[in-house]
């Protein structure tokens, strides 16, 4: 739903994880999936909001649209330090 990449449709999630391709990882089956890994390991829903090439701008604007209204308990916002953040400049 909304191009996430989640098994089902989230209309509430205990936890929402936000970043880039690290998160969506499209090479990866779903079952390997870290937020797959983390449902697992806490029993609980857990949202993959992550988008392949978004900086951290896009990332906020996916918190605001579609993390926060399922009013998770947690947010796990994912950076990489290799271009995550120097990439900031550029999604001005």
């Amino acid at each position: 739903k909304n191009g996430f990449r989640n098994d089902e449709d989230f209309t509430s999630a205990e936890i929402a994880v936000i970043g880039d391709s690290y998160v969506d990882s499209q090479m990866l089956p779903s079952s390997m999936l870290a937020t797959t890994q983390l449902a697992e390991l806490t029993q609980t829903a857990v949202a993959n909001l992550g988008q392949s090439g978004y900086g951290p701008q896009q990332e906020l604007a996916v918190l605001k649209r579609y993390a926060l209204p399922l009013h998770p308990k947690s947010v796990v916002w994912v950076f990489y330090e290799g271009n995550d953040l120097r990439d900031a400049k550029r999604y001005r």
